[in-house]
């Protein structure tokens, strides 16, 4: 996933991997075949929160744990940090992303 975005941009991919450990401890992608349910959750700089749907990066290749949610006007403001959690649930259990920070950077003309 990108470490910065810029304000207000709209149609901007935000993608996160599902992923799990193995024997190994080594991070394996979840296979999303039989998704049930996502979402990606958001935390504004000021503790505001939402959520969202996101869909396959790959509906043909779900194997690849990857979910991508494209922004919408009026997500990414205001600047400054953020935080980002994805969530699935499968028929055999529920995973969750860890949680990410990253930057929204502000514009010259505010917006």
């Amino acid at each position: 996933m990108a470490k910065t975005f810029q304000e207000g941009d709209i149609g901007t991919r935000i993608e996160l991997q599902i992923v799990e450990l193995d024997d190994s401890e080594v991070e394996q992608p979840v296979d999303l075949t039989g998704l049930l349910s996502q979402r990606f959750y958001f935390q504004r700089p000021g503790g505001q929160m939402f959520d969202v749907e996101p869909s396959l990066t790959s509906p043909s290749a779900p194997t690849d744990g990857l979910l991508y949610y494209a922004t919408e006007s009026g997500d990414l403001t205001p600047a400054g940090t953020w935080q980002l959690q994805g969530k699935v649930q499968l028929a055999d259990g529920t995973w969750r992303t860890r949680v990410v920070s990253f930057e929204v950077l502000g514009n010259l003309n505010g917006g």
